[in-house]
């Protein structure tokens, strides 16, 4: 008997571990992301290769849980910042920091846009995040690992 409570005390431990922060994600935002669409002065504007003098992207890597610090580079500079995913679609970008050598409009309009994001969402491949009024801050799109 008493073992057979054993066995069953450690498969409720088991479970649950097995997300600790108790969120149920709708979509694994994990992995890589490069930026195509980026909200500034009130539009939408997608990014150009000719926008990007040093040919590179505008990508994050977001971490495999719940929350955690998120690191990537704009066209100019090294970033960083903490994420924590609060609910299915809500999320918190906070404590944005990294190199800032002459930073470009590009820049400047992710770290506006990453800090007024509440909510994201994922389809196939594309990811959006998005604010509390559900407007459609950046778009990416998912690297392949």
């Amino acid at each position: 008997m008493k073992l057979l409570y054993l066995i069953f005390l450690l498969q409720i431990g088991f479970y649950s571990c097995d997300n600790e922060s108790g969120i149920e994600f709708e979509e694994d935002i994990s992995g890589t992301w490069e930026v195509v669409s980026l909200h500034i002065d009130g539009t939408m504007k997608v990014l150009n290769p000719s926008d990007n003098p040093l040919n590179k992207d505008i990508q994050i890597s977001i971490p495999d849980s719940s929350e955690g610090i998120v690191s990537g580079n704009t066209f100019q500079n090294t970033i960083f910042f903490d994420i924590k995913v609060t609910g299915k679609t809500q999320i918190t970008c906070t404590n944005y920091g990294g190199t800032r050598i002459a930073e470009d409009e590009w820049g400047i309009a992710f770290q506006e846009n990453i800090l007024q994001t509440s909510n994201f969402s994922i389809k196939t491949d594309t990811l959006f995040f998005t604010n509390e009024n559900d407007l459609k801050f950046i778009k990416f799109i998912k690297k392949p690992e």
